[in-house]
């Protein structure tokens, strides 16, 4: 699920849009005694949003703009049962530099000060981040957000002979796995680097999971990992999130990884399996290459693999049972997980048909004929 968690707003310092008028400002500031991080969309003609965190948790609050005629700024989190909870009245002092009063619902008072963040002066403790690096350019609020993150190894667990630890985050309450110091894998620290990135976003996604009439409480994503493959020379787990971030739906998804544990490579599926010549990713090459390949081979055979295994007939009536496991389309870009038997694979159904979207297995020695040139390892 490396591109689902949730299309989250990313809101940059002082970026431009291709509209030349809309502008995102990542602001520091005070409401009374309590520093928080606001940040603000203003994309012209009156027209802005706002969210923000306090420090002391990190939690996003969306806010919504309500239009003033005397030039105040006024945003304010309302849930379904009460007018607002609270509401800020702000005035803007310049570009960057804001003043105003926040107030609850039963009329509590607190004076607000918020000025331009300066990136430089975060003392960010992972630095040597891939996805830290990132948020800076990115994401500056989730930079600044990812500076007070706390790690704690709380369990550790056992796979086939193999260890893991269990790490958990104290402001979103995420658990995520490292290799333990136990193992002896020449790859450990160059996975553990990676592993970390991914616990750091987990992390970073659940404080930003919020939506407009709820206060997001650390919970909107409910996060699952399964170590599902683990020898001398792979490690293989999935994870699973079921989330609600505002919208119309809740939703769902899943991701598989396979690391070679003597080189630290990620694989990824088309790396294993290759059921044409012209097998390609999207890093190797680029989206039109991996759809034509996916569309024209990888759908194709994998369906029918899938309908051979497992005895998949048409629905007689689709309207009434649209799972039609047949369609070659649902097939395209199937998420997946390594496991001791075989591949499981899970096709991706249109949203109403989100229910159909079972995992079936496919054993190796289905496999085998289709196994990557370039994959090192046998299919056991």
């Amino acid at each position: 699920m490396k591109n689902t968690l949730f299309c989250l707003l990313f809101l940059c310092l002082l970026f431009s849009f291709s509209s030349g008028q809309n502008k995102r400002y990542i602001l520091e500031g005070n409401i009374g005694k309590s520093p928080v991080v606001f940040m603000l969309d203003d994309y012209g003609n009156n027209d802005l949003s706002a969210k923000y965190f306090y420090k002391s948790t990190l939690r996003d609050i969306r806010l919504e703009y309500e239009k003033a005629k005397n030039g105040d700024l006024i945003f304010s989190f309302a849930d379904t049962y009460i007018k607002y909870k609270e509401k800020f009245v702000l005035k803007r002092k310049s570009t960057t530099v804001f003043e105003g009063i926040w107030k609850d619902s039963k009329n509590k008072e607190l004076s607000v000060s918020l000025h331009e963040a300066d990136l430089s002066q975060i003392k960010n403790p992972f630095l040597d981040s891939k996805y830290i690096q990132q948020l800076r350019k990115e994401a500056p609020e989730d930079f600044i957000r990812s500076s007070y993150l706390v790690f704690r190894k709380d369990t550790v667990s056992g796979y086939n002979g193999h260890k893991a630890d269990w790490y958990s985050e104290k402001f979103s309450k995420t658990s995520f796995m490292r290799i333990s110091a136990t193992e002896k894998s020449e790859a450990k620290n160059v996975i553990n680097k990676k592993l970390f990135d991914l616990h750091l976003e987990m992390a970073i996604n659940q404080l930003s999971c919020s939506n407009y009439s709820a206060y997001n409480d650390a919970e909107g994503i409910d996060y699952s990992t399964s170590i599902s493959y683990w020898d001398s020379n792979l490690l293989g787990f999935s994870n699973f999130s079921s989330y609600f971030c505002g919208g119309a739906h809740p939703d769902f998804g899943s991701t598989g990884y396979l690391f070679d544990l003597h080189s630290g490579k990620e694989y990824e599926l088309d790396d294993i399996i290759a059921f044409d010549k012209s097998v390609t990713t999207e890093s190797k090459t680029n989206f039109t290459a991996y759809s034509a390949y996916r569309s024209n081979f990888f759908a194709p055979t994998l369906a029918k693999l899938m309908i051979k295994q497992h005895q998949f007939e048409k629905p007689k009536d689709q309207e009434e049972d649209p799972c039609d496991y047949t369609n070659v389309e649902y097939w395209n870009f199937p998420s997946w997980t390594y496991t001791k038997e075989g591949i499981v694979f899970t096709p991706i159904f249109y949203r109403a048909a989100r229910s159909c979207e079972d995992s079936f297995l496919l054993p190796f020695k289905t496999l085998m004929p289709y196994k990557n040139k370039d994959f090192k390892y046998q299919l056991k």
